[in-house]
């Protein structure tokens, strides 16, 4: 009979390399681009951990007591989600806007059921380009994948070992990995690859390669000198990919992961025999915080996000975080993890049944939490437009040339219908994460001075074709599609005062146009743009005259996308100087265009106290811009008090 698995020390400290390569990330990618491989590391200890217990198990008493499986899993790991939950989401109800506090409740719903990964992927959510904000529940997609494997591996092990033994077990993970790879090579198009990075399917090979050598190499078998040389390999080779691959590479989905969770797997059996890597993993400080490895990973990123919230920054962020996520990893440990899982009455069938109820319990009290109504002075698009074209019937709106009929004195209401893209919709107090951008908005403007109509798009873009650049192709997604016709037509019945637009962030890049690749600032791309502004713009001239907003430089060190991150860290001042000079000419020879520099106000110069690469970023406590791009709410209301005399001086010169 197998004597039980004993403890090794060093597998906690592979758990503790794992946990500081993610939390590392997080803080500074700059310094460790590689650090969510720590991830990957995860994923194949516990694939090989798993499998061992399995097949231990099945050595000592001939059978796996699935049902004990599944309660051990419960005891371990479902404690510290819920507490986790509740507190994200007692956070973000306490101090998120309606539309965060109605994304976070879906989050934390789909965190309770293990499946966020999924629901991330149904959402168009983007682990590298989450425009609405990063979600507090993000780092709880590689939770579902592990639970998503535990609920399905045990009994495809217990399969295997009936029909086919150990040899059957391994011939299973190594059909399933390879598919698993192969999936991830056709899925993988060489756009955003969030799809690919969620996905179970895509991501299972890494567990299973775990699984794979766990039946090959036995926890206890000896351990070859050859084995023991490729595992110092191995955790050197993957040491070194946490410092020198980024999340960029594309090389990644291409069969790069399986390389590196090679190199992993490799380094996780060296933990397990005596020798250099056992004695390197072995460190004490590596096996402490390897022992709390599981509560820092659960809390390290909501805590980042709220004391991020709370006006922290910079290195004073990064140690507040580190400080935070320890103190509570360890109070989690002791108080709520250490407790259940050694808890002699949750034995036997007792887990499952604990833990379902549990979970319908949060679920309630997540549900009641984060009821949130629309705002009182939340309009949608429709019920603006129906507002505005009311009032235009009843009484229509004063134009410039009967404007004397207002009292002196007075200020009349100018209605204003804003054009443009994802920028565009939060600066008019749009939020993100709908549907639709038919959702409420909450306009940010005076409504005694300016009734707002937000007609404006996410990933609408002023010259049509994918955007190209850092050998990246990404193409809009149908929905986001609008017509310069749908636009004409409803800025016909609105019958607006003005029109403004904004566009930018997409139009600061390259274009496939008609399938010819047109870089940005060539006199090419200047004369798309010049036609794409006549077309659309001019359109909507014909109904009343347009504002064109120029664009104000992103903040690169904001960014959530490492691509774009890059990008406009490279770029961003540059093209968006160039762009403007562009919008500038285009508005110089048509006198139904006005400029107004909307990016010079926001971004007022280089430095300064409350300054970000020149740009405003705080309005009243709060973000500007959160990721560098698009409004918050106090952003928005920061904006709209720049851009109202702005706007009311362009009534006056009509």
């Amino acid at each position: 009979m197998t004597p039980a698995r004993p403890h090794v020390a060093a597998l906690d400290g592979v758990r503790g390399v794992a946990v500081a390569a993610v939390v590392a990330y997080h803080l500074r990618p700059e310094w460790v681009p590689g650090g969510f491989l720590g991830v990957d590391l995860f994923f194949v200890l516990s694939g090989y951990l798993i499998t061992s217990l399995l097949l231990d198990e099945h050595a000592r008493s001939g059978h796996i007591d699935l049902l004990g499986f599944a309660g051990r899993r419960l005891r371990r790991l479902l404690p510290a989600v819920l507490v986790v939950v509740v507190v994200a989401t007692a956070y973000v109800a306490a101090t998120g806007e309606y539309g965060e506090i109605e994304r976070a409740r879906r989050h934390a719903l789909a965190t309770l059921g293990y499946a966020a990964n999924w629901v991330f992927i149904a959402d168009g959510d983007s682990y590298f380009a989450d425009v609405a904000g990063p979600s507090y529940f993000r780092h709880m997609w590689s939770l579902a994948i592990e639970e998503q494997f535990y609920l399905l591996w045990p009994g495809l092990v217990w399969l295997a070992l009936r029909f086919g033994g150990r040899r059957g077990v391994g011939a299973v993970a190594a059909l399933v990995a390879a598919a698993s790879v192969g999936w991830m090579l056709v899925l993988h198009d060489g756009g955003d690859p969030s799809r690919v990075y969620f996905g179970t399917d895509t991501r299972i090979f890494e567990p299973l390669i775990g699984a794979l050598v766990a039946v090959r190499l036995p926890l206890h078998a000896p351990k070859p000198s050859l084995l023991s040389r490729a595992a110092i390999a191995g955790g050197l080779g993957w040491l070194v990919a946490v410092f020198v691959v980024d999340d960029q590479w594309t090389g990644f989905y291409e069969g790069g992961a399986a390389v590196l969770a090679g190199l992993a797997v490799l380094t996780v059996v060296g933990a397990t025999r005596p020798g250099i890597v056992t004695n390197v993993l072995a460190w004490p400080p590596l096996v402490a915080l390897g022992a709390i490895s599981y509560a820092v990973y659960l809390w390290h990123w909501p805590l980042l996000l709220m004391l991020r919230r709370e006006g922290l920054d910079g290195f004073t962020l990064d140690a507040a975080v580190v400080a935070a996520t320890l103190v509570v990893s360890v109070l989690s440990l002791r108080l709520v993890e250490s407790p259940v899982r050694t808890s002699p009455w949750l034995r036997g069938w007792r887990p499952v049944g604990a833990g379902s109820v549990a979970i319908v319990a949060v679920a309630v009290v997540v549900m009641v939490s984060t009821q949130t109504t629309v705002p009182a002075d939340a309009v949608t698009a429709d019920e603006a437009i129906a507002s505005v074209t009311e009032r235009a019937v009843v009484a229509p709106p004063a134009r410039p040339e009967t404007a004397t009929s207002t009292p002196p004195g007075s200020v009349r209401q100018m209605t204003v219908v804003l054009v443009g893209d994802s920028a565009a919709w939060t600066l008019g107090g749009g939020v993100l994460d709908l549907d639709t951008n038919h959702g409420p908005y909450v306009s940010p403007f005076d409504p005694d001075r300016i009734a707002l109509v937000n007609l404006a798009r996410k990933g609408y873009r002023l010259v049509p074709g994918s955007t190209v650049d850092l050998d990246q192709e990404r193409e809009r997604p149908p929905d986001d599609l609008v017509s310069e016709a749908w636009w004409r037509d409803t800025v016909r019945t609105v019958r607006p005062d003005l029109v403004v637009a904004l566009f930018g962030m997409s139009d600061l890049q390259s274009r496939v146009i008609d399938g010819v690749p047109v870089e940005f600032g060539t006199p090419e791309f200047d004369e798309a743009t010049r036609a794409a502004a006549v077309e659309l713009l001019g359109d909507l001239a014909d109904v009343a005259p347009v504002v064109i907003l120029t664009t104000p430089p992103l903040i690169g060190d904001d960014m959530p996308v490492p691509v774009m991150a890059e990008f406009f860290d490279r770029h961003s001042a540059e093209r968006a100087r160039l762009f403007n000079a562009l919008l500038a000419e285009i508005a110089d020879r048509d006198p139904r265009f006005t400029l107004v520099d909307f990016a010079s106000r926001l971004c007022p110069g280089t430095a300064g106290e409350g300054l970000v690469d020149g740009c405003i970023v705080d309005a009243h406590g709060a973000p500007v811009r959160h990721d560098g791009v698009h409004f918050t709410a106090a952003g928005a209301e920061r904006a709209a008090g720049i851009l109202t005399p702005l706007l009311l001086d362009q009534r006056g010169s009509g």
